[in-house]
């Protein structure tokens, strides 16, 4: 994997664990895991399980990380070595919208995915932006910035 910074995706841990950096935390409502929350379907294309993701140390679940952030890259074409903060949590999030606008929604009331990130809509419009997605992340980035200064 080309270079990516680190601060950015401690910023977009904080995000997934709900600050927490736990390797074993799992949403409640989903098979998500870990941190960056890999969907069990994720894992398997891994060759692993969100279990064993869950089982693991901090360094066995950064290799997967990696894996992982290195196959977003090739599917999008762009190397992790120019991407943005952005889009070290787009990666996560969904991936398709690195590509995007800032104002192009990402997803709409009606709509599982909606439901289930509805702190992503920033001003409850019923509609998730990429711009939106964004400022969460950048916020994250700004607190973990401060408390290194």
């Amino acid at each position: 994997m080309s270079y990516l910074d680190p601060n950015y995706m401690m910023a977009c841990f904080a995000l997934e664990t709900g600050v927490s950096f736990k390797t074993n935390i799992k949403n409640p409502n989903s098979s998500a895991s870990g941190l960056i929350q890999f969907m069990e379907s994720t894992a398997k294309g891994l060759g692993t399980t969100t279990e064993k993701l869950r089982s693991m140390n901090h360094v066995e679940h950064m290799d997967y990380v990696k894996m992982y952030f290195v196959n977003i890259a090739n599917q999008v074409g762009i190397p992790t070595s120019q991407w943005t903060l952005h889009d070290v949590y787009l990666s996560i999030f969904t991936p398709s919208a690195i590509k995007k606008k800032a104002d192009d929604i990402i997803y709409r009331d009606g709509q599982d995915a909606y439901k289930v990130n509805l702190y992503h809509d920033v001003n409850k419009d019923g509609a998730i932006t990429k711009k939106e997605i964004c400022s969460n992340v950048d916020n994250f980035y700004e607190k973990g910035m401060e408390l290194i200064e």
